[in-house]
């Protein structure tokens, strides 16, 4: 993302603009990071290296996508 703005307040002004889901892939791990992604209330939160076994039955529970 170009200037001030990092990618949680991204997420926040995008979910503001009406329903979406947002999951969060971040290398930061201190809890400051966490908080603040969580107050929106993100589908997910993973912190890299991510776990794509995990991200792809989290997406397709929420879809209702089955094998």
């Amino acid at each position: 993302l170009g200037g001030k703005m990092d990618g949680i307040e991204a997420a926040e002004l995008i979910a503001s603009l009406g329903k979406c889901k947002i999951i969060f892939l971040t290398s930061y791990q201190d809890q400051n990071t966490r908080v603040r992604a969580v107050r929106i209330n993100p589908l997910a939160f993973f912190i890299k290296p991510v776990n794509f076994d995990k991200l792809n039955r989290i997406i397709k529970e929420e879809f209702g996508i089955r094998n």
